[in-house]
């Protein structure tokens, strides 16, 4: 386990244009303290395959917008008075 010391003393060597990068991360790392959060930042990422059957259609509505079926966002935004 790293120590509070250790990580002062990596700070402490740090070149001076590095320590913005090293703050954000610090920041982000502290802004993360829930273990929830936590998890779904550093889960990996989804690669299983899209299967209609498990995604509630969306393979479905990809290929539609492919084909360029289906209404766009301004149309949605338009037809909800949202516009």
């Amino acid at each position: 386990m790293v120590r509070r010391a250790t990580l002062h003393q990596l700070l402490d060597t740090l070149p001076d244009e590095d320590l913005p990068i090293a703050g954000r991360l610090l920041a982000g790392l502290n802004a993360t303290i829930s273990p929830v959060e936590r998890a779904l930042l550093l889960a990996p990422p989804d690669d299983e395959a899209d299967a209609d059957d498990d995604d509630g259609g969306l393979s479905e509505a990809r290929r539609e917008r492919e084909r360029g079926e289906g209404s766009s966002t301004e149309q949605v935004r338009r037809e909800l008075g949202l516009e």
